[in-house]
């Protein structure tokens, strides 16, 4: 199982949000090529609750609405429509062309199939993340087949909290946001 998850305090126009939320993915292996995605959201502020027309409306924004669910929990946009690309859209609004973060993202991940031979991969400078994350992963398997602990799992990273939000010109984010560091939950 894999967990990500962040905190929205500010709109996308730089705004203070109406809600203050956390939010993120929890993906969970189902075989060897399927996996269930979760994703979450709550208030940040107990005692700003989250309107359940503000939380379909942020659903709709990553192709999560009510009108984009099947039975199932299937997405109306999927591999087998080609994610009813819009090439309209495409051409004049957004690159991919399809509708919904989240509808764009499962575009790129069942793409490559279950499996990718990344043997045949040809990796450049602008990959570095993803050599770099590789490394790490590699770095951890080798680790706990020795018996020993990966980065990330000792006590004190276990209350790391993510925050995004501004900082005035020659403010030290350090001090602007060492409230919101403090880790509540």
């Amino acid at each position: 199982m894999q967990l990500r998850g962040n905190t929205t305090q500010w709109s996308g126009n730089g705004a203070k949000s109406e809600v203050p939320t956390l939010n993120g993915h929890v993906w969970v292996p189902i075989d060897d090529d399927q996996t269930w995605v979760y994703n979450f959201m709550y208030s940040a502020d107990e005692c700003i609750p989250i309107p359940p027309d503000y939380a379909w409306t942020d659903e709709q924004k990553f192709g999560r609405g009510k009108d984009d669910l099947l039975p199932g929990y299937r997405l109306k946009r999927n591999i087998d429509n080609d994610y009813l690309i819009d090439r309209e859209q495409q051409r004049t609004k957004n690159f991919t062309g399809i509708t919904g973060v989240n509808t764009q993202d499962f575009a790129l991940q069942e793409g490559m199939g279950p499996i990718v031979d990344r043997s045949v991969e040809h990796l450049g400078t602008s990959d570095k993340a993803i050599i770099a994350a590789r490394q790490l992963l590699l770095e951890a398997t080798s680790i706990v087949e020795s018996g020993g602990m990966p980065r990330g799992l000792a006590p004190e990273t276990q209350r790391v909290r993510p925050y995004d939000g501004f900082v005035k010109h020659g403010e030290d984010w350090r001090t602007a946001f060492a409230q919101e560091l403090v880790p509540r939950f």
